[in-house]
């Protein structure tokens, strides 16, 4: 039952999200349409959201609420499925994602994320990616947005942990005086199956946890490391 309820929804869902993008494709031709395109993102994942509660009984609950900002910030999140890229759009008002080259050239779901001045990266350019990230950052504080990461640089599994990459690291000394950085847990993978159909029902938990600062001992990214998978491992 579990497997077929997963395809109904993963159909309802690509039909959804196709039709949503044909209808609001002529605001794609518009120059500044960035906040437009961000709350036709903010529907799209409102509605995703309740189809897969209804279809596949998948809910979610947040805790620490009160540690987000009211500036700009940015959030290290552990990555383990698709769910928290629809759910942040979600939970966070234009947010900006760090995300990589090839995202965009997905149909339709593309489009839209080149038009949400997401911050695009190309991994093969090695250094070239580290002032994409960094004019990104610029831009995205200036207009006070959030700017999402996820320091894994790929999905894991629960339980999973593998060496965070730098680009958060970088993000930490460049822009650490002016925005705090906010960790995120969650279990997602438990019920949304990376690189699988399978969406098994259950409650999603996600943790926003206060800001860290360990400037004081220069162990930013092994401290918010343990902070992240610790939390993760323990929802």
């Amino acid at each position: 039952m579990i497997f077929i309820k997963s395809i109904i929804f993963t159909i309802l869902w690509f039909l959804w999200t196709f039709c949503l993008g044909i209808l609001c494709t002529p605001i794609l031709f518009y120059k500044k349409c960035n906040k437009v395109i961000s709350r036709i993102g903010y529907i799209w994942a409102k509605i995703t959201l309740m189809i897969l509660k209804a279809g596949c009984g998948i809910s979610y609950e947040v805790t620490g609420i009160e540690n987000i900002p009211n500036n700009a910030f940015i959030v290290a999140s552990k990555h383990q499925s698709a769910w928290e890229t629809i759910f942040f759009l979600l939970l966070f008002k234009n947010p900006v994602f760090i995300i990589k080259k090839e995202l965009t050239k997905i149909p339709i779901y593309g489009w839209y994320l080149g038009k949400m001045s997401m911050i695009i990266i190309d991994r093969k350019k090695g250094t070239n990616a580290i002032k994409q990230i960094n004019f990104g950052a610029q831009e995205a504080i200036k207009d006070n947005r959030p700017i999402i990461i996820f320091p894994e640089g790929t999905r894991t599994s629960p339980d999973t942990r593998i060496q965070y990459k730098s680009g958060i690291k970088f993000l930490y000394d460049e822009f650490g005086d002016k925005v705090p950085v906010i960790p995120i847990a969650l279990n997602a993978g438990k019920y949304w199956i990376n690189k699988s159909i399978i969406k098994k029902p259950g409650i999603i938990k996600v943790k926003i946890m206060p800001q860290l600062n360990s400037r004081s001992d220069g162990k930013f990214l092994k401290n918010l490391q343990h902070i992240i998978d610790s939390n993760s491992e323990k929802l």
